[in-house]
């Protein structure tokens, strides 16, 4: 099996924080950087494109809404006009969330494509975790992408078990599905060992959601259960 890549999803309000922090999780051993563009003051792409070109196009471009848990609070039009300009700077991945991926602006996906470009459709569950079923149908709608990130809130320790269960059903190399919050670090671990293409960590305090593993802690940890 091949073996995923550790992600480290970096935030800050400034692009010259952000280039810095980027370069943090870099030298951490980080395979990818996901760049949480959501979370900048404000967005702007030459500075933002010149972050991809110095992890030589390794990383993730996302621009979370808010109803999805991020901070970007304008409207999908203006989104997918940043997130296209942003193509011609080849970054490895964008990600695109499942209810824009899926209606009219599909189209925007080969889009994507056609500059080399990967895309992540993802979806996030923040209150809870839903049966490994429902969860099944969200993959079938979302799975229009190159990988497919379903991402839950674990209020129990049993709702890893649901959110794991789904590698059973899915196509494991497309897909990276985990829990969230305090209860969710296992899922984040074990999804790895379940055949999952990333896994999100952060640097050491730096944490872009609750029960994310630092980056060398992940590493370790996944070395240790393979």
């Amino acid at each position: 099996m091949k073996r995923g890549k550790i992600c480290a999803s970096v935030f800050a309000p400034t692009v010259e924080l952000l280039s810095k922090r980027t370069r943090k999780a870099i030298s951490y051993g980080s395979d990818l950087v996901e760049l949480r563009i959501d979370l900048l003051s404000q967005i702007a792409v030459k500075p933002i494109g010149k972050i991809i070109q110095e992890t030589d196009g390794k990383c993730i471009i996302t621009c979370r809404s808010r109803d999805q848990g991020g901070a970007y609070e304008g409207d999908v039009d203006s989104k997918i006009r940043v997130l296209v300009s942003l193509t011609k700077y080849a970054p490895e991945f964008i990600d695109l969330e499942m209810d824009i991926a899926t209606d009219s602006k599909r189209a925007v996906i080969e889009q994507f494509r056609s500059q080399g470009v990967s895309v992540i459709v993802s979806h996030h569950i923040l209150d809870h975790t839903p049966s490994t079923s429902t969860l099944f149908k969200i993959y079938q709608k979302a799975n229009v992408g190159d990988l497919v990130k379903i991402v839950s809130k674990a209020n129990k320790i049993t709702d890893n078990y649901e959110i794991l269960s789904l590698y059973g059903k899915a196509e494991r190399e497309k897909l990276v599905a985990f829990c969230m919050g305090a209860y969710g670090s296992l899922s984040r671990l074990l999804a790895l060992s379940y055949g999952s293409p990333l896994a999100y960590a952060s640097i050491p305090g730096l944490e872009t959601a609750r029960g994310q593993i630092p980056i060398l802690r992940l590493r370790e940890l996944y070395d240790l259960v393979q």
